[in-house]
């Protein structure tokens, strides 16, 4: 794992998780919008969160 300048390897590695945690909340709001987009389809019929929602996160803790 590389090291964020001047962070020593377990803050690199705090700092890693909580970027993760930051990635992973964006995400579940971002699903959550194209799910409410969806009921809120008003005259267009397009299936958003069947189009939009990005692939699985890999990335774990």
């Amino acid at each position: 794992m590389a090291l964020i300048s001047g962070a020593t390897a377990a803050g690199s590695a705090a700092a890693l998780k909580s970027l993760l945690d930051d990635v992973t909340e964006l995400r579940t709001q971002l699903i959550a919008l194209l799910a409410k987009l969806d009921l809120d389809a008003g005259i267009t019929d397009v299936d958003y969160e069947s189009v939009l929602t990005p692939a699985a996160l890999t990335t774990t803790k």
